[in-house]
């Protein structure tokens, strides 16, 4: 139990921490929204360092046995480091394209 627990607060810390260095570095959507070209692909550059960041994190909870322990908790059946994978990295893949 304690290894779930050390499992979440790492996933938790890594998901505080991405999220703090998204929002202090990003410039807001307006601004970018009326850029120039290499204003929003430097943006865009930005949005994907996020995207890799969360994939790695979350491709590592899938390859330990972080997702067995939450299926025995919720179920045989439920799988759920993808969909969250999915959750927090494909919103940020489509507003890239909006952004180019």
């Amino acid at each position: 139990m304690l290894a779930v627990a050390a499992y979440l607060v790492c996933a938790a810390i890594f998901f505080v921490l991405t999220g703090y260095s998204m929002f202090r570095s990003m410039e807001p959507l307006s601004q970018i929204q009326i850029a120039p070209l290499p204003t929003r692909l430097h943006w865009c550059v930005k949005s994907n360092i996020y995207v890799c960041f969360m994939s790695a994190v979350l491709h590592i909870l899938h390859v330990t046995d972080f997702e067995y322990t939450i299926s025995q908790a919720l179920g045989p059946h439920v799988l759920v480091v993808k969909p969250v994978e999915y959750l927090l990295t494909c919103p940020v893949m489509m507003l890239t394209l909006v952004v180019l």
